[in-house]
């Protein structure tokens, strides 16, 4: 099975503080069919997945029914216990079948399913009405679903000779569809049409691994990473606007910290790195500075927290791990085990239209709670010093370098707390902003 963006897996993290999140939701994938691809509905509690056989599923949920069902099936762990997490439901897709039998009251169903790739699904997204699925497969083929009836509506094949897509993405002001390949070229269709439109060649001299769009500053200007540069480009112009150095690693994903903004792009790299990015000071030239999360894995998935402060993200490791980052200060402030013993990669992360974390690799999905508490920063574990985890570790290497030198831990604890109280205020802040439908507060990067 065909894989983008792997790394080889090392020694993880050994210590770091563990988020009180827990998972509502986990959806696993035999081995004979694994999960490539997931996105979630733009305002419903529905996602859908697309496999490596090349099926397509909707699925919807009902959150309130899973977190009370979490609450009922909680049982009292003592403070000892290594896993003081509770119980989720699990159901288990295996080729043609639906294993619902641990689900019960409609908490979870499959709405419809459909084959719609010869290969493997390898991007999957939502038009910005919630009515279309996009999907891409490795069989070339590019098509539109219907998402209430399951039906292919239109589709299209990429020209002979052409590399094998990897990434597409869809925007909430244009008839876009935009992909990328494996041989670095952009492509956009319209997806009316489903005709080709613009084409750029060469954006990136290998594999395109992320698009992010420039709205609402701009219509037709997106960024992308791709081999070891970054990439500003006009679709429409057909040409790239500003092209990084070749950094000293892979990039593997990226996203604007703020959509708003798009004062700093963040990028996961293939040496466990996140990357930032301020265009207005060198226009991609080069990355700004650096949160070293952990060396021995490699970052597979990053997305902005959606906070109103636009301070926090998300990161996905390849030790499967999600770890959650302070981008003001370049501190790791928590991490989630999407996957328990490290074997499942977490390859994407998206936001749920309630803006619970979602996190998924081959083997299986999870949609976490987001009705918990931030614990106190003193009920935090210090990182062993001989850890192979650079949690905390920010700038440059020089930089790096001088600042481990004079850290102070008093300080970085208090840095700690102030972000945890923080992301507090902004979660009470999304969810009022959400309810008087503010559309600043809009999800626009995509996996």
């Amino acid at each position: 099975i065909e894989r983008m963006g792997k790394k080889s897996k090392r020694k993880g993290i050994k210590k770091a503080h563990r988020s009180s999140a827990y998972p509502i939701l986990e959806i696993s994938h035999s081995i004979s069919d694994p999960l490539f691809a997931a996105a979630f509905h733009p305002s419903a509690n529905i996602f859908a997945t697309g496999t490596a056989k090349g099926y397509l599923r909707l699925m919807k949920y009902d959150a309130n029914k899973l977190e009370n069902a979490i609450v009922q099936q909680k049982e009292p762990v003592s403070s000892g216990a290594e896993e003081e997490l509770p119980p989720w439901t699990s159901i288990g897709v295996y080729g043609e079948e639906v294993d619902l039998d641990d689900v019960i009251n409609d908490d979870v169903q499959v709405c419809w399913k459909a084959n719609q790739h010869k290969k493997s699904c390898r991007d999957i997204k939502f038009d910005y009405e919630g009515k279309h699925i996009y999907t891409a497969g490795h069989d070339g083929i590019l098509k539109k679903t219907d998402v209430e009836t399951g039906k292919a509506i239109g589709e299209t094949s990429i020209e002979e000779g052409s590399s094998a897509i990897t990434r597409i993405l869809t925007v909430p002001n244009k008839n876009f569809l935009v992909v990328g390949d494996e041989g670095g070229d952009i492509t956009c269709y319209d997806t009316k049409s489903m005709k080709k439109i613009y084409h750029i060649a060469k954006v990136h001299d290998d594999t395109v691994n992320c698009i992010n769009s420039c709205i609402p500053k701009s219509d037709y200007k997106f960024v992308s990473v791709g081999s070891m540069t970054v990439a500003n480009w006009d679709i429409r112009k057909e040409k790239v606007l500003h092209r990084s150095e070749q950094q000293d690693d892979e990039l593997f994903s990226s996203c604007w910290a703020d959509q708003e903004t798009q004062k700093t792009l963040l990028g996961g790299m293939a040496g466990g790195i996140v990357t930032l990015w301020k265009p207005d000071l060198n226009e991609f030239e080069d990355q700004i500075s650096r949160i070293n999360i952990n060396k021995n894995e490699s970052v597979q998935s990053v997305i902005s927290a959606m906070d109103s402060a636009s301070r926090f993200a998300y990161a996905g490791l390849s030790d499967g791990k999600a770890v959650k980052l302070d981008v003001e200060n370049g501190q790791v402030i928590d991490f989630r085990n999407h996957s328990n013993d490290g074997t499942d990669d977490v390859d994407g992360l998206d936001l749920d239209y309630e803006y619970r974390l979602v996190t998924f690799g081959m083997d299986k999905l999870k949609i976490w709670t987001n009705k918990y508490d931030d614990p106190d920063s003193s009920e935090e574990e210090n990182l062993d010093s001989d850890s192979d985890s650079e949690f905390n570790n920010t700038g440059s290497d020089e930089e790096s370098e001088n600042a481990s030198a004079s850290d102070n831990e008093e300080e970085v604890q208090k840095d700690k707390k102030r972000a945890l109280e923080t992301d507090k205020k902004t979660k009470s802040k999304n969810k009022k902003a959400k309810k008087n439908g503010n559309p600043s507060i809009r999800r626009f990067e995509g996996l």
